[in-house]
């Protein structure tokens, strides 16, 4: 029930998905209906199902990542020397990366940097573990939402959806952590805003979430569009909602300030990215969009399929976000597929707004799917708790509910050509990704054993793209012991000799 304060006292308890009367499915095994033998068993299933697509994900990192230091990273190494020799300053920590401030997952790295020789595996292992987090924090927004939790079936099913592997590329990057920690951000921020009541700690802590995403990668800053989102959904007093969300507002705009304090917006500031050509070439951004979209099915069939996908898939969660937006809060508690859907949205439109200039073939790189998987599972988080019961009268299930039905199968198979297409894709790509880190690392540790004709074209096709530039930061990594001149993987690289 909503008190007259407007504060939220037990989201979906009165007449939620699960109370009595309710046709929503009986796949997720409502506790409440069971034996107190029968519910531990099913406590039990359902958290090995969710550990298995989570130890998966782990296996997939031990066995295709390589401790090697790669691309991005390389604009590191130089705070990590400055931090291993007490010469670390405040500007290095702030500096810019593209269009980024990464102040947060900088801080990391120079702990993984003093106390592990920024062994990039690790790293990819923390992300692992962050989304393994993120990920539980998942299934508990779901249950505030549909008043229950999901049963083994479905939590396999949508833990398969969420460590999908058409994002390798993200899985195998440790510079990737900063995408990682802002996904935790999101999670964490929608629980602390999904309360019995919308208290003073819990906005502040999801404050602090939300300024924690924001100094961690651009896309940071679109947590405090959805936690806006969030607490103008769960509060319905008018003068609670102004008081609140002010605040928020206020709090977002002193953040975003900080953030753009000094940034610049040149191109060759930004990664080469254009803002001003997205601008003007504004159907070449939308089809960036659809494209981006759509590549949660991963395949190499050219960007039309691909489009045409992201158009439908946008049109539905278009749909799913104003049909969510209208819901009750007292039933549902929080807007959990609204608040997935706005982010990957915005999401996808920061980054089509600065990688169209590279072309609307870049869409479809792996690491820019993670944000349209959590708009599939927004999706999906709405579409669950509407299946229909599974204990009704067969003629009356196929009379009532045969629209339910037919959008579930429609589902459940869309689902799965994406969890076979994008396992076949994820292990053949990173199969390929292993090989190219390999290479990269026998080149680094090999290099003055490397013809000085072939040093060049070597290192700027598996390393860096200027020799001129990494050759530097090479010789600061091996006097450091980064990355892969650790103590071991030096030795295993060195032994395997130059690339032949």
């Amino acid at each position: 029930m909503r008190s007259q304060t407007g504060q939220l006292d037990s989201p979906g308890a009165k007449s939620g998905p699960g109370s009595a009367g309710s046709s929503t499915i009986r796949l997720s095994g409502d506790p409440g209906t069971a034996t107190r033998s029968g519910r531990r068993r099913l406590v039990v299933a359902t958290c090995c199902a969710a550990l298995v697509p989570t130890i998966l994900y782990f296996v997939f990192v031990a066995r295709y990542g390589v401790n090697f230091i790669y691309l991005d990273e390389w604009n590191n190494v130089s705070m990590f020397h400055a931090a291993i020799h007490d010469n670390l300053t405040w500007s290095m920590l702030w500096a810019q990366h593209n269009e980024n401030r990464m102040l947060f997952p900088n801080l990391v790295f120079i702990l993984f940097a003093l106390n592990g020789h920024f062994d990039t595996k690790s790293i990819m292992y923390l992300s692992a573990a962050l989304f393994s987090v993120s990920y539980a924090l998942f299934l508990a927004l779901y249950r505030i939402y549909a008043g229950r939790w999901l049963g083994p079936l479905l939590t396999l099913f949508v833990g398969c959806l969420w460590f999908s592997l058409a994002d390798f590329e993200n899985a195998l990057w440790g510079f990737q952590f900063a995408w990682y920690l802002v996904v935790f951000c999101v999670m964490a921020m929608c629980l602390c805003l999904s309360w019995r009541s919308v208290t003073i700690t819990g906005v502040g802590a999801a404050a602090g979430f939300a300024i924690v995403a924001s100094y961690s990668s651009l896309q940071g800053l679109i947590l405090w569009a959805v936690g806006l989102l969030v607490l103008m959904w769960r509060i319905r007093d008018r003068r609670k909602t102004i008081r609140v969300c002010g605040a928020w507002l206020a709090a977002g705009i002193i953040t975003t300030a900080l953030y753009l304090d000094g940034f610049n917006t040149q191109p060759s500031a930004t990664g080469g990215g254009s803002v001003s050509f997205a601008v003007h070439h504004p159907v070449g951004t939308i089809k960036y969009f659809f494209a981006a979209v759509g590549n949660v099915i991963p395949g190499h069939v050219g960007l039309p399929p691909h489009e045409l996908l992201g158009l439908a898939l946008t049109l539905v969660a278009i749909y799913v976000f104003v049909r969510c937006c209208k819901e009750d809060p007292e039933v549902r508690g929080t807007p959990l597929p609204a608040a997935l859907i706005l982010f990957a949205v915005l999401f996808d439109l920061s980054v089509a707004l600065g990688r169209v200039s590279f072309g609307i073939d870049q869409a479809l790189s792996s690491r820019y799917t993670m944000a349209n998987l959590l708009l599939l599972l927004g999706v999906a988080s709405y579409l669950l708790p509407r299946l229909p019961a599974a204990n009704l009268p067969d003629r009356r299930f196929i009379e009532r509910r045969w629209s339910h039905v037919a959008i579930a199968g429609v589902a459940v198979l869309f689902l799965l050509a994406q969890l076979l297409a994008s396992t076949k894709f994820g292990i053949e790509n990173a199969l390929i990704h292993e090989r190219t880190m390999t290479t990269g690392a026998r080149v680094v540790v090999n290099l003055d054993r490397i013809p000085a004709s072939q040093q060049s074209p070597l290192v700027e096709t598996y390393v860096y793209p200027s020799i001129q530039i990494v050759d530097p930061l090479i010789r600061d990594a091996e006097s450091d012991r980064m990355g892969m001149f650790a103590p071991g993987t030096r030795q295993q690289f060195a032994r395997e000799g130059p690339p032949g």
